[in-house]
């Protein structure tokens, strides 16, 4: 494009390829697993996020005849990012593989949600301490986190002994099957590019009001009334319309959900850096 209008760019890259953080890898054969041929497989962006009419991948996705395929967890509005993990059919596979009931998912995602707000509250009350001239410094203080997982371990064990101790927990401690669930919400929330070990506590910024009355409230989400019981008529919602959606791959003539976002399948990423280049 910037060709076409007299400019003469030039790309800079990092590494000895093109693409930057698009990277398209394979997997080889490995025939005493059953997988007779190689596969491609992306370890960087694999999504077209926000399709349109106007959106430059799905058109050029369209015009290579590349397939994708509708993610339908968002579809019918996004409800807390790409792909909500919320909407799907969890299943417990030390369990047999028995359905989550989704009042037990939901009650996982918002726990996730309270520790998320309080993590900005734990970093700043942290940072206070260390600069507080006065007796409050004389008293143990817990250091500033180290990381954003800490900050985030801190939060949500704090959210679990209130909860235990008003009575709204047995124990504060996550259950196998609750951290699991934990470990998967968390990652969508803000660990689907860095480790959360490796990001900074302050990576979340310091938190809003609102996001410290909702880490203080230990009844949250229940107090407030109609929230949990709308929570779990969104999702099942949103459950009956992926259930109408056909995962299978095809190349998109034009968009079915405005905003919607699909699975780049084919060729990958690889097909629009080769193209492109």
């Amino acid at each position: 494009l910037l060709s076409a209008f007299g400019a003469r760019p030039v790309v800079l890259e990092a590494r000895s390829r093109l693409g930057g953080r698009a990277h398209t890898d394979e997997f080889p054969a490995a025939p005493e697993l059953g997988i007779s041929g190689s596969a491609p497989v992306e370890e960087g962006c694999n999504y077209l996020h926000g399709c349109a009419e106007d959106h430059p991948l799905f058109l050029l996705a369209r015009h290579l005849r590349l397939p994708t395929a509708l993610c339908p967890g968002d579809l019918g509005g996004q409800y807390s990012g790409w792909e909500s993990v919320e909407v799907a059919e969890w299943r417990d596979a030390a369990a047999g593989g028995e359905v989550i009931p989704l009042e037990e998912v939901m009650d996982v995602v918002c726990l996730v949600k309270q520790a998320v707000c309080g993590i900005g509250s734990i970093v700043a009350a942290c940072k206070e301490a260390e600069v507080d001239g006065g007796a409050a410094a004389q008293a143990p203080r817990a250091p500033v986190p180290a990381s954003l997982g800490e900050a985030f371990e801190r939060a949500m064990a704090d959210v679990l002994e209130r909860r235990t101790r008003a009575g709204l927990r047995r124990e504060a401690r996550l259950s196998e099957r609750e951290a699991a669930m934990v470990a998967r919400i968390r990652a969508r929330f803000f660990g689907f590019v860095c480790p959360l070990g490796r990001m900074p506590a302050t990576a979340l910024g310091s938190g809003s009001g609102g996001s410290a009355c909702i880490f203080e409230d230990t009844e949250w989400p229940r107090s407030k009334g109609d929230l949990m019981p709308g929570l779990l008529r969104m999702v099942r919602r949103k459950l009956a319309l992926a259930s109408q959606v056909s995962g299978r791959p095809s190349v998109a003539e034009e968009v079915e959900d405005l905003g919607e976002d699909r699975l780049v399948l084919g060729g990958g990423f690889k097909t629009f850096i080769d193209f492109l280049a």
